[in-house]
């Protein structure tokens, strides 16, 4: 299942190259039939759970990637076992003027989002633009293509869409 996991305030290098840039304290949209590995690293009161993500699970081209977060070991694992409301989620998708998905949040500006329809656990990764109005969400197609689209709901909204089959939240 989706949910969403904040990245620790430090940052481990990391050994692989990877489509996305991992920021520090920063929420991050995860699915988590993509985590390879996860290790509890909570010690006291410092809650860290250390995970190695596979951006495509059905390549073996490119290495998972390691990061931690502020999100319990135990959290984590009850997500994983959490059921979407529905197969398929609906979200607005930023098109070009010869309908091709935009990649880049600067490409927005003018554009009207058109509905695409998506497999759930197609959703490999998603992060939100700067100002928290719009996402950008990689899907996996085919099982060997990682595609992100630009997307008119954070990724607050996107979890709340996969759980519920309707957005309840609003955007800031």
């Amino acid at each position: 299942m989706i949910g969403v996991v904040t990245t620790r305030a430090i940052l481990a290098p990391q050994p692989t190259d990877s489509q996305v840039e991992e920021r520090l304290s920063t929420e991050y949209l995860i699915n988590t039939d993509y985590i390879v590995e996860m290790e509890d690293q909570t010690l006291l009161a410092v809650v860290k759970t250390r995970l190695l993500y596979k951006f495509n699970v059905y390549s073996d081209r490119k290495e998972p990637f390691v990061f931690t977060v502020d999100t319990l070991y135990t959290a984590i694992n009850t997500l994983a076992d959490a059921t979407p409301a529905s197969p398929k989620i609906a979200l607005s998708v930023f098109e070009d003027s010869l309908g091709n998905p935009v990649q880049s949040f600067n490409q927005v500006t003018g554009l009207t989002p058109v509905t695409w329809y998506f497999n759930v656990t197609d959703i490999t990764w998603a992060e939100d633009d700067p100002t928290g109005n719009y996402a950008r969400i990689f899907i996996c197609k085919g099982g060997n293509k990682i595609v992100p689209y630009i997307v008119d709901y954070n990724i607050d909204q996107i979890v709340d869409m996969a759980d519920t089959g309707k957005t309840t939240t609003t955007q800031s």
